[in-house]
């Protein structure tokens, strides 16, 4: 049984909304809010985020299961998986297990060892007592700014050490040249639709690793920002809409 909190609203096809690092599931609220009219719209808190508990395990693999576990006890018939950054990371390794109909990957970059390159100069600070300085210079860069301002407060981070340090010590603490390779045998096993909007032009080396996915769709949104799904709620959902329709 988990004891993940939820929002569970709508009827039809399922989908199982999954937001960032150190945000909370009213972040998917004015996406959540149109989808619902026409399906049914798990939106979750993961461990340790929102209401969800606090485990001590806050892993991408504590995560995954965690939701597989909710999937199962909410009886869910193959939902689409809907994340947005972290959340997203989770959404692609749970797909991996054969129980999802699609996934919807939001901003989130699959090449680990270029993201361990962009928070490498925090590592150390991040685990120290300049945590909370570190953390939202990090973060400072992700297009908030670029939110409309009813929905500018839906971007709110709470920076917990714990969480943050739980979510990242993998990529702190793997060689770089290590970490690709232990995500890419779980992308070669998805076999499901995978559609994934970033928020600019990707690498090579990110298309390379997209590709290992059989059935990717990759678009680029270029200067939405990080948080495009509030930038532009009306063409996330209707983009969103038209992926869960063609897997009918």
């Amino acid at each position: 049984m988990t004891d993940l909190a939820y929002d569970d609203t709508g009827a039809g096809t399922p989908l199982v909304f999954l937001h960032g690092i150190t945000s909370r599931r009213e972040s998917w609220t004015p996406v959540v809010d149109r989808l619902s009219a026409k399906y049914r719209c798990v939106n979750v808190d993961l461990l340790g985020h929102g209401e969800s508990p606090r485990t001590g395990a806050y892993d991408v693999f504590s995560q995954s299961a965690a939701v597989e576990g909710l999937i199962t006890d909410l009886g869910l018939d193959a939902p689409v998986l809907i994340g947005h950054s972290f959340g997203a990371f989770v959404a692609t390794l749970t797909a991996g297990t054969g129980t999802s109909r699609g996934v919807v990957n939001i901003d989130q970059e699959l090449d680990m060892a270029a993201f361990k390159t962009k928070v490498a100069p925090y590592a150390d600070r991040l685990r120290e007592g300049d945590f909370a300085v570190a953390f939202d210079e990090f973060t400072e860069s992700l297009g908030r700014a670029l939110v409309p301002q009813q929905n500018r407060d839906l971007t709110a981070m709470t920076a917990d050490q714990e969480v943050v340090l739980g979510v990242w010590t993998t990529v702190f603490d793997t060689p770089a040249a290590d970490l690709n390779a232990l995500i890419e045998p779980a992308l070669e096993t998805i076999a499901v639709p995978y559609l994934v909007i970033f928020a600019s032009k990707i690498s090579q080396d990110e298309r390379r690793l997209l590709e290992l996915i059989p059935r990717v769709e990759v678009e680029e949104w270029e200067g939405m920002g990080h948080f495009l799904h509030l930038v532009d709620p009306e063409r996330t959902t209707t983009r969103i809409s038209a992926f869960v329709d063609q897997l009918r």
